[in-house]
């Protein structure tokens, strides 16, 4: 074997080494950014503990927020003042959820799982009241650059759920009607 088919043989392992090892490491990489995801969406949700935590540990306040959710009836003072400090900064971290996805650290499925909770609340004229002042407020820089894009989001979220009710209502009193 010549001298010259050596280097030739050498070169081709080395490039097919380098090649290799080019590969590995993108699969490390990839493996990484997927744990990296992985844990920021974790850490994303955990933010949302301090708040149910809040509304657990304090009965009227937890009885107050079930009536809006499940009666729609009113709620009085004091507990209404409390459930507007627990609500503003519960859209904040809404708000920081999407900013997150939107960067690519938060996985689509929790994201849709939190404004999904989020935009069922908004259905309460309490809760949309306080969200719609918190997004006036947002004109002023209050929530950054993007948050009239997470607005208009949350909106057209809101407006398919109140399409969705309508049609459910609608089908509902069909099928009363059909029945009776």
């Amino acid at each position: 074997m010549s001298l010259e088919t050596i280097y030739f043989v050498a070169g081709i392992v080395t490039g097919l080494g380098v090649i290799v090892s080019l590969l590995f490491v993108g699969l490390q990489m990839r493996q990484a950014n997927v744990l990296a995801r992985s844990e920021m969406t974790s850490a994303t949700l955990d933010r949302f503990t301090p708040f149910w935590f809040q509304l657990s540990s304090d009965p009227e306040l937890a009885r107050a927020f079930q009536s809006l959710i499940f009666d729609g009836a009113k709620v009085e003072e004091p507990q209404a003042s409390q459930l507007i400090y627990w609500f503003a900064p519960y859209i904040n971290v809404v708000r920081a959820a999407y900013e997150d996805h939107k960067k690519g650290l938060m996985d689509e499925w929790a994201l849709e799982m939190v404004e999904a909770q989020f935009v069922l609340m908004l259905r309460n004229p309490f809760f949309r009241s306080v969200y719609e002042d918190v997004s006036r407020r947002s004109g002023r820089s209050f929530m950054g650059e993007d948050a009239k894009e997470w607005i208009t989001r949350i909106d057209r979220q809101i407006d398919a759920l109140r399409d969705d009710l309508s049609r459910d209502a609608e089908k509902t009193e069909a099928r009363e009607g059909l029945e009776g």
